[in-house]
């Protein structure tokens, strides 16, 4: 501690009696700090842009390249009323339709035929046609 009185005694008597000029060396010199501040913010700016681009070319060209296509696939929704829907998935080879409700969520599977079409067969008769036929 008394080397520290020393020192703090030496410097305040170099103060009192040289002046500030001697203490001239010891402050650091002046730096371009806009200079170099622009600079760097020109070169991260420069980075990030090409970051953007790389990462825009790969949104948009990595579909293309995916191997294997979604399992589960979205193919319509149709909204009834608010948190009221209707979706159609296709899951595999298989198409649901998902009643979806705020509570709940119902799974109904489409019945196809054989060969993957609903067939297409006339309509039943209306009630009236039957009254008519009777009469």
């Amino acid at each position: 501690m008394l080397w520290f009185g020393n020192w703090l005694t030496n410097f305040s008597l170099a103060v009192s009696t040289e002046g500030p000029a001697p203490l001239k060396s010891l402050t650091a010199p002046d730096f371009p700090f806009w200079h170099y501040s622009i600079k760097i913010l020109t070169v991260l700016s420069a980075m990030v842009g090409v970051l953007l681009l790389v990462l825009a070319i790969w949104k948009r060209l990595a579909p293309k390249y995916r191997r294997h296509p979604a399992l589960i696939q979205v193919l319509a929704t149709h909204y009834l009323a608010p948190k009221q829907a209707l979706i159609l998935v296709a899951v595999g080879q298989e198409t649901f339709l998902l009643a979806s409700s705020a509570s709940n969520l119902n799974v109904i599977p489409l019945a196809r035929g054989v060969s993957g079409v609903v067939s297409e067969s006339p309509p039943p008769p209306s009630i009236t046609e039957r009254v008519k036929k009777e009469s």
